[in-house]
């Protein structure tokens, strides 16, 4: 079983460049173009959210993302309890979200929190010992039978994903059902014209 320990020298110094990236993206005006949620992921939660569940948004900019699902779903007739969280003082105000500035690393929640986990391309710029030490945090958080949802760039080799995935699951952390690449139309990332999402459900 995977067991949580503090990031080393090394994950800081990446955990550190890749927040310097990001402010200096958002200081240039800039910013993330194309859908604003992965299909995919819209439809899992259209299927499984139920009103009162709660969900984490961890690594949400500006919070645009969890603007579009929290309005989808309560379309459907389904109100979540969001929390967004992000490195950056980025966030948009709304009021029904509560947002804060947190490490992704050390969440200031209790264990077993949240029903989901939304992580859209906050795994990017990370290597696969930081992102297995995300996804430990993220175990620590999600309740039984939760589930971790990710949208990531895959301007990277299919086997840097599916080496992720592998190793979440030979961990225990997760099951992963689904990994699904998709096109991304209308990106204005010209360096990532593939994303993919992975659904991983908390194992035991």
């Amino acid at each position: 079983m995977w067991r949580h320990v503090p990031p080393d020298n090394k994950i800081r110094v990446e955990r550190r460049a890749t927040v310097e990236k990001w402010k200096s993206i958002y200081a240039s005006g800039r910013q993330p173009g194309g859908s604003p949620a992965s299909p995919i992921i819209e439809e899992f939660l259209l299927k499984n959210a139920r009103s009162g569940m709660r969900i984490l948004d961890a690594g949400c900019g500006t919070g645009r993302s969890s603007r579009y699902l929290s309005a989808k779903l309560l379309q459907a007739g389904i109100e979540m309890d969001y929390i967004c969280i992000d490195a950056l003082p980025l966030l948009s105000q709304h009021s029904k979200m509560e947002m804060m500035i947190a490490d992704a690393f050390f969440l200031p929640f209790k264990g077993n929190t949240f029903d989901f986990v939304y992580m859209r391309h906050l795994m990017d710029e990370y290597s696969l010992a930081s992102r297995l030490a995300i996804a430990a945090e993220m175990h620590r958080l999600l309740r039984e039978e939760g589930a971790l949802l990710i949208e990531m760039r895959a301007n990277e080799f299919i086997t840097d994903i599916q080496n992720f995935c592998s190793a979440i699951e030979n961990s225990g952390m997760f099951s992963v059902t689904l990994i699904n690449f998709r096109r991304c139309a209308g990106s204005s990332w010209k360096s990532s014209r593939y994303s993919v999402d992975i659904i991983a459900l908390k194992s035991m």
